[in-house]
């Protein structure tokens, strides 16, 4: 038996009100019972769904490698559970946007393969999870990095006792490549 406070209201009328609904109640049921002095009759045992709206719980930014494959998963939780798209932006080609799994509250996709376009560059994406309760987007980066490639190579010097010896070398790449330099056994 329930009866009037803070959450319930209404509890002897026809009309049951419920107040500060929260996911705990999801799936409760309720009946009501009419009754008289000539005996007592249920209802049919509703049930109160409590949707949630939407929420990405995973990162809004990913790298993959130009020419490598490259995997990143893509949560959002919600009730019902929500779908998922790519909402606006275009990925690289050779990449998509594939949804991969759904569960009681909560959906999963993942964005998957090898760029073959867009090196260097941060592609911006808005990735949208829908359900009953609302539509939420959410604004992703997908950087496509590259490997770094020598475009100076160092040369051979010659100096005598005491001299100063420069070695220059550059690379390009993204992001901008850090160097180290390091000396190897003679003769190899």
């Amino acid at each position: 038996s329930l009866s009037n406070d803070g959450t319930y209201s209404g509890v002897t009328s026809t009309t049951l009100v419920v107040s500060g609904v929260t996911t705990a109640f999801n799936g409760y049921q309720f009946r009501a019972v009419a009754g008289n002095t000539a005996g007592a009759v249920n209802s049919n045992e509703v049930a109160l769904t409590v949707q949630v709206a939407p929420a990405f719980t995973t990162a809004a930014t990913t790298s993959f490698t130009l020419g490598a494959a490259g995997s990143f998963t893509v949560t959002a939780t919600g009730r019902p559970a929500p779908t998922l798209s790519l909402a606006s932006g275009t990925l690289p080609t050779g990449v998509s946007f594939t949804t991969t799994s759904t569960g009681v509250d909560s959906t999963t996709a993942t964005l998957s393969g090898t760029p073959t376009t867009g090196g260097g560059t941060t592609v911006s994406l808005v990735l949208r999870a829908v359900n009953a309760a609302a539509t939420v987007d959410q604004n992703f980066s997908l950087v496509v990095m590259t490997v770094p490639a020598i475009t100076t190579q160092p040369v051979n010097a010659t100096g005598s006792l005491g001299d100063t010896i420069t070695f220059t070398a550059a690379a390009s790449g993204s992001p901008a490549p850090t160097y180290l330099w390091q000396r190897l056994p003679s003769g190899t």
